[in-house]
């Protein structure tokens, strides 16, 4: 059965990484080369300068965050002509650090935690990847909302 293995035995090792420092348009660009797939890559894992994981920022944490630009720009001009607003507060968001604006905490485990565990972050929290970090808190994988899927698939819905 699935949940009695560990996160190892499912993380997906082709991921991209990207520093800390890193502009949210880098990230951004980086991002939708991932979605060109396949495999589709729902998310981007970013490090520090020693290569550790510090966080993560995925397709949602953007639709969240553009969601934000978008609410913004109709405010600021009461609902009608929002797109200049809207790509203005885009280009100036760009600049920002990836690592100041992403979820640092809650989307990550280590390798020898159980697969159940994966199981209740991605159901609980509603987020699309899980990191999976060795001892030195290098990630050596990933598992996706996909993979949860397809591992309790054939006990789903028997």
């Amino acid at each position: 059965m699935p949940l009695e293995k560990h996160c190892w035995d499912f993380a997906r090792s082709d991921f991209d990484t990207i520093n800390q420092n890193a502009s949210l348009k880098e990230a951004f660009n980086l991002m939708m080369k991932n979605l060109e797939g396949p495999p589709h890559r729902p998310g981007i894992i970013v490090v520090d300068d020693n290569g550790r994981y510090v966080g993560m920022y995925t397709t949602d944490d953007l639709a969240r965050d553009l969601n934000k630009y978008y609410q913004d720009a109709c405010a600021e001009e009461g609902g009608r002509n929002w797109a200049d607003s809207f790509f203005n507060l885009c280009e100036l968001a760009g600049v920002a650090k990836i690592g100041d604006v992403i979820v640092k905490r809650g989307r990550n485990l280590m390798g020898n935690s159980p697969f159940s565990k994966v199981v209740e972050i991605i159901l609980d929290k509603g987020v699309s990847m899980v990191a999976v970090l060795d001892e030195t808190r290098a990630c050596t994988g990933v598992i996706t909302r996909s993979q949860v899927f397809k591992e309790l698939g054939p006990k789903i819905f028997k």
